[in-house]
């Protein structure tokens, strides 16, 4: 598997899969996602800014996320608790993966990898935020180690759950031992 940023050649295949989560969403009952967003524009925003990274795997992208290093204005106001501390930080956004390999570890593979982004560019603290009623996110998000800091408000008003992980940089890998070190 590699990681890497998003290509031309990929849009297809990340607009496919947000459409995916979309229906996923939908049949969950879940009112994430449902007004057009994300879409192609969304992912060409992100690639034109440098943000959108996929997970290719025997040529056929199967992840895909965005990173940002910025400010993300929906973080500044947290309701119900406070942020682990304020340095700066990474945010992940719009994490999907291709419904053909769900459940088997690629978002794992592609949270430690925007770690090791991170890591590479000496941020310590990534930001993540989903909706209440999205429990495989949350569920996810819990097992790679954040924390819930709690309530952020999207530009809309639209509430989110909002967690961070503070990374200890000192663990930058010089060995190769590590399975993160594959992506580079």
């Amino acid at each position: 598997m590699e990681f890497r940023k998003t290509e031309e050649k990929d849009v297809l295949s990340v607009v496919k899969m947000y459409n995916q989560a979309i229906s996923y969403l939908k049949n969950q009952g879940i009112n994430q996602w449902q007004s057009g967003y994300p879409n192609e524009s969304t992912l060409r925003k992100d690639m034109a800014d440098g943000d959108s990274y996929v997970i290719e795997s025997n040529a056929k992208v199967i992840a895909s996320a965005c990173i940002s290093f910025k400010e993300d204005l929906n973080y500044r106001y947290i309701e119900g608790g406070s942020w682990q501390n304020n340095h700066e930080y990474a945010v992940i956004h719009r994490i999907v993966v291709d419904e053909s390999v769900k459940g088997k570890g690629v978002a794992k593979v592609l949270m430690d990898a925007c770690e090791q982004l991170c890591i590479e560019r000496a941020v310590d603290t990534i930001r993540i935020d989903t909706h209440e009623e999205n429990k495989s996110m949350q569920s996810m998000i819990a097992k790679q180690g954040f924390i819930y800091c709690g309530i952020i408000y999207l530009q809309d008003g639209a509430p989110r759950n909002a967690y961070d992980k503070v990374l200890v940089l000192s663990t930058i890998n010089k060995g190769g031992d590590s399975h993160v070190e594959d992506f580079r």
